[in-house]
Formats: structure tokens, sequence, C-alpha cells
């Protein structure tokens, strides 16, 4: 028997994982000396706050796991996935310090290089980066997320009469939109029409800007308009454009989530 160095609790002599906490037992060479590797699980930190995130995964593990990203782009840690579904959110140890997190957030499933993640009736969602220059259709009621900005896209009908009567109102010709800030569960701001021409959105240049926003690029993301169609297109930004997931997705390497305050990229394992 192994005592893990962690937790204390009796592992047998074949096993890698610990049955008390999930932590990484020492490697045995198979010889009598049995000289052990020194490993030790790596952490995981929010992309504002340092955080632990415990790695409960057990083998067989799957080809993905999920690296936690910082807002430089650098690696705060890696989480292992088994093949079968894991359940995220503030339920689960080391994530206890994120408000922004539902107890269980999201549920990911491995399917040999691709991952399946589905929202599990969270608060505040689960968000997906877009890619840069790639463009993204926009629905109603869509939520999209740049810096510290949470907005969302409402689409505007052409305006129907009752009984050849008009509804008072500011002429929705060339409207297809609007882009509504969002402040709170039931609370809205600014809101800025969506015109033929479309909207560009940044720090100091274009259409809507948010100057006191340091994680929103100068020049950060666009939407554009094609007769009825609204899309949202990243220009390239230093910290990304979200777009908040509505239904189950199936993702590939490199495509980036923001549950929360958590920045997760999905990755080929490195073992």
């Amino acid at each position: 028997m192994t005592a893990c160095a962690s937790c204390g609790t009796e592992n047998g002599e074949s096993f890698r994982f610990c049955l008390g906490c999930g932590g990484v037992l020492p490697r045995r060479a198979m010889t009598p000396a049995r000289i052990a590797e020194s490993e030790e699980p790596p952490a995981m930190h929010t992309a504002s706050d340092p955080v632990t995130w415990t790695s409960t995964a057990a083998p067989p593990h799957s080809a993905l796991e999920l690296v936690g990203t910082a807002t430089d782009g650098t690696s705060t840690g890696t989480h292992a996935l088994p093949n079968a579904t894991s359940s995220f959110g503030r339920a689960r140890d080391g994530f206890e310090r994120d408000p922004h997190l539902s107890l269980q957030h999201l549920s990911v499933v491995p399917h040999g290089e691709r991952l399946r993640v589905r929202d599990e009736g969270s608060l505040n969602g689960i968000f997906l980066r877009l890619r840069p220059g790639r463009s993204e259709r926009l629905v109603d009621g869509v939520e999209l997320r740049l810096g510290r900005q949470l907005l969302r896209f409402e689409a505007l009908a052409p305006q129907a009469t009752e009984d050849e009567v008009e509804r008072l109102g500011a002429s929705p010709e060339g409207c297809v939109g609007r882009l509504v800030v969002v402040l709170g569960r039931r609370t809205t701001g600014a809101a800025f029409v969506i015109r033929g021409r479309g909207l560009a959105l940044g720090r100091d240049r274009g259409d809507v800007r948010f100057p006191e926003d340091a994680f929103v690029s100068g020049a950060h993301c666009r939407i554009g308009v094609e007769g009825r169609d609204v899309f949202l297109t990243d220009l390239g930004s230093s910290n990304g454009t979200f777009l908040r997931l509505r239904d189950e997705a199936e993702l590939g390497p490199g495509d980036v989530l923001l549950a929360g305050q958590q920045l997760l990229r999905v990755a080929l394992a490195s073992r």
C-alpha cells in the first residue's frame, strides 16, 4: 500500500491516482528499489483571482484537457478529462470564490478530439470566444461579452399596425436591431441602434466606445448587416469577443470558453 502525501489515504501499489483526493501518486519503477518520481498535480487559476482546481478525473483519460488561461494568454494550469461527463461549478473544489458561477454551471463530455459542452441552467451562462476574423450570426436575445461589458442583441421587426393605426415611436425604417447594455438581471442601460452600415465597437475607436474599460481593445469588434441578418466579427482584439452559447455546442482544440471568471481553453492532452 502507498499513502498519499496530500491526504494520507492508503492506495494500492499500482494506483496512479489517489482514491481520496484524486491527486497524482508518485510513479514507481518496477525494481526492488522502487524509485519514485516527484510529481504533483498543477493548480488552476481564474482569469482574475488565483484558485485551486482539484483534479478529480479518474482514468481512462480522454484525448483532451482544459487549460486555464490568464488574461495575458499564459497557462495557469491544466485539468485532465475522463472519458465521461465532467461537471463544473461553484460547488466544485476550487471554484467557491467565483461568485459568478452557479453551483452546477456546465458539463463537458469528450468525444475523441471533440468536446461537447452544455450549460446546466446557469444564471450567467457560458460564452465562446470568437475566432478573429470569423463572423457569427446574431439571433434575437443573444448576449455577448467584450472586456467587462455585457451586451444583448435585440432584433427589430418591421412595425406592425392595428386597424391601420401605427404605434407611436421613432421610425424603425432602416433599423435591423439594437445593442443593449446589460447592467443586471432585470436592469439595462444605454441602447445603440443597428442600421445598414452596422456598428464598430472599441475602447477609443468606433460607433460605440467604452473608454474606461482597459480590457476592451481600441478597435475591438464589429457588427455587420446583410439584409435582415446581423453578424458579429472580432477584429483581433487582445482579450477576445465572446458569444453566449444558447444550445449544446461541440468544440475542438483551440476553442476558449468563459464561465464566470474562468477562462478555459480546449487542448489536446500533453500526456
